[in-house]
C-alpha cells in the first residue's frame, strides 16, 4: 500500500485552520499568514506592554530619583518637558510617558534586526505575555458536552484506526510544581527562576513550553530499554503487536509517528522511539492539534509556526547523526493555540479528522499530554465510568486502543470501545497500571 502522511485529501489541519477556524474560506498562503501574524503580534504585544510601561513611567519611575537620572540622560525629553511646563519644571504626564515608550521600543526593535540576542528577548517577552493572558482568559477547558459515543452503536460500516498514546516524561515545570509545596518547593522555584533569567535571551525556557528534566529523560530511557528488550513471554496479542510496531519490527509501512508541538512531547517521541526511527529513517510529524489542554504557561508553544523548537537537552542521549531537521516534519505545526478562539475539544476533533485522513491504519502519538489524553477518553470512550476518564497516565506510560468513526444524522462522530483500551507500558519497569490512580 502506498503510504501517505498529510495526503492531498482536504482537512482543516492541512489547510492551517488550526483550533477551530471556519472551513470553506479561501486559505491564505503560508507567507501571507506569516506576514499577517508578524504584524498582528508586533502591534498587539507592543500595545499591551505599552499600557503597563506607561503606567510604570507615569506613576512609579517619576516618583523616584532614578526618574530624574533617566530623563536627564535624554536631552530631548529634558527640553520638551521644560518647554511644556513653561517654568522650567518637569511635567511628565501621559503624553510624555507614551513618547518615552515609543522611543524605547522603536530603538529596541531596530536593534533587534541586528542583534539576535535582543530579538530572542523580545520574542520571549511576547510569549510570556500570551501565557499570562492565557492563564486569566483561556477557554481551553470550556466546551459543550460532546455527543454520546454510544450513538455509533446503531451505525454500520464503521471506519477504524489503531491509536497508541505515549505520555511525555516529567518536565521542568512538573519538577517544580508537582512535588509538593513544602520548604523544598521554594528552593526549586528559586532555582528555576534563576535558570529562567540565565536563558531568557535564548530559545530555551524553564516555564514556557517546559522541556524534559533529567528525571523525565530517565523515565523515557526506561521506555526505550523496555522496547529494546522486545516482547516478553507475558506479552500477548495486541500488546505484543504494539511493542513490535514501536520497535520498528512490524507494520512500519502501515503506521506513522506524530507528537504534540510542545518540547517535552517532541523530546519524548525522539528519545523513546529512536530505535525505530534509526531503522526506518522516517520522520516524526509535529501536530499542533495535540497541544496540551491547559491554561498554564508551560502549555504555550515557544516555537513559531512551521518551526522545530529548541531540543538541546536531548542531544547527548540521541543516536549518532541525529539532527532535529532530519528527524522532524514541522509542516503541520501551526504554532501557539489561539488565545480565545480555541478549546481542547476542537483540537481533539482535528486530531481525529487527521487520523482518518491517513491511509496508514496505526497512528502512534509518540509524545502527548496527560490532560489532553484524559479529555480524549472522557469525550470518546463508550464507558464513562472507565478509569481512563478519571485518572491521568503516568509519565512515559503507553496505552493502545481502537478509534472508530461513523456518521450520525449527517455528523461525523468518534468512539473508543472500552474493551479495546489496553495498557502496554506503565511508565516504569515492573509497573502494570498505566494510569495514575487518585489518592483517596
Amino acid at each position: 500500500m502506498e503510504n501517505q502522511v498529510g495526503s492531498n485529501q482536504s482537512t482543516s489541519i492541512e489547510k492551517g485552520e488550526h483550533s477551530g477556524s471556519r472551513v470553506g474560506i479561501e486559505t491564505p498562503t503560508q507567507n501571507e499568514l506569516e506576514v499577517r501574524g508578524t504584524k498582528a503580534h508586533a502591534g498587539f504585544f507592543l500595545g499591551l506592554w505599552g499600557v503597563g510601561a506607561v503606567l510604570y513611567l507615569r506613576y512609579v519611575l517619576t516618583g523616584l530619583w532614578l526618574g530624574d537620572l533617566l530623563f536627564n540622560m535624554v536631552p530631548l525629553y529634558d527640553l520638551v518637558t521644560k518647554l511644556t511646563a513653561g517654568n522650567g519644571e518637569y511635567v511628565f504626564g501621559w503624553t510624555e510617558a507614551l513618547g518615552a515608550l515609543a522611543l524605547l521600543y522603536g530603538l529596541l526593535y531596530l536593534i533587534a534586526f541586528r542583534v539576535p540576542l535582543l530579538a530572542n528577548v523580545l520574542y520571549k517577552q511576547r510569549v510570556w505575555t500570551m501565557g499570562m493572558i492565557g492563564m486569566a482568559l483561556s477557554r481551553d477547558f470550556k466546551w459543550k458536552r460532546p455527543p454520546d459515543p454510544r450513538n455509533l452503536d446503531r451505525v454500520e460500516n464503521l471506519r477504524r484506526r489503531n491509536v497508541v498514546f505515549i505520555r511525555h516524561g516529567e518536565s521542568e515545570w512538573n519538577e517544580v510544581f508537582n512535588r509538593g509545596f513544602g520548604l523544598g518547593f521554594f528552593v526549586r522555584l528559586a532555582k528555576a527562576i534563576w535558570k529562567e533569567i540565565l536563558v531568557y535571551h535564548t530559545p530555551d525556557s524553564v516555564f514556557l513550553d517546559a522541556s524534559l528534566c533529567e528525571e523525565g529523560m530517565d523515565q523515557i530511557r526506561e521506555l526505550q530499554e523496555f522496547l529494546e528488550e522486545g516482547p516478553q513471554p507475558g506479552h500477548k496479542g495486541k500488546e505484543r503487536d504494539v511493542i513490535l510496531t514501536l520497535r520498528g519490527d512490524k507494520d512500519v509501512d502501515n503506521s506513522v509517528i506524530v507528537c504534540s508541538n510542545l518540547r517535552r512531547a517532541i523530546a519524548t517521541a525522539a528519545l523513546g522511539l529512536q530505535s525505530r526511527v534509526q531503522k526506518t529513517n522516517e520522520k516524526i510529524h509535529i501536530l499542533s492539534c495535540l497541544q496540551e489542554i491547559s491554561r498554564n504557561v508551560d502549555a504555550n508553544a515557544i516555537a513559531p509556526p512551521k518551526n522545530i523548537p529548541d531540543l538541546h537537552v536531548i542531544n547527548h542521549r540521541m543516536f549518532s547523526g541525529y539532527t532535529p531537521e532530519k528527524l522532524f516534519d514541522a509542516s503541520l505545526n501551526f504554532g501557539q493555540k489561539s488565545l480565545l478562539g480555541s478549546h481542547g475539544f476542537k483540537r481533539m476533533r482535528e486530531f481525529c479528522e487527521w487520523v482518518f485522513q491517513q491511509e496508514r491504519e496505526t497512528v502512534i502519538v509518540g509524545g502527548g499530554h496527560s490532560f489532553f489524553f484524559r479529555a480524549f477518553f472522557q469525550s470518546f470512550l463508550d464507558d464513562d465510568k472507565h478509569q481512563a476518564t478519571r485518572d491521568i497516565l503516568h509519565n512515559a506510560a503507553v496505552v493502545t486502543f481502537l478509534l472508530e468513526s461513523g456518521e450520525v444524522d449527517g455528523v461525523t462522530q468518534y468512539r473508543i470501545p472500552h474493551k479495546s483500551l489496553k495498557p502496554v507500558f506503565g511508565g516504569r519497569k515492573g509497573r502494570t497500571d498505566a494510569f495514575k490512580s487518585k489518592k483517596k
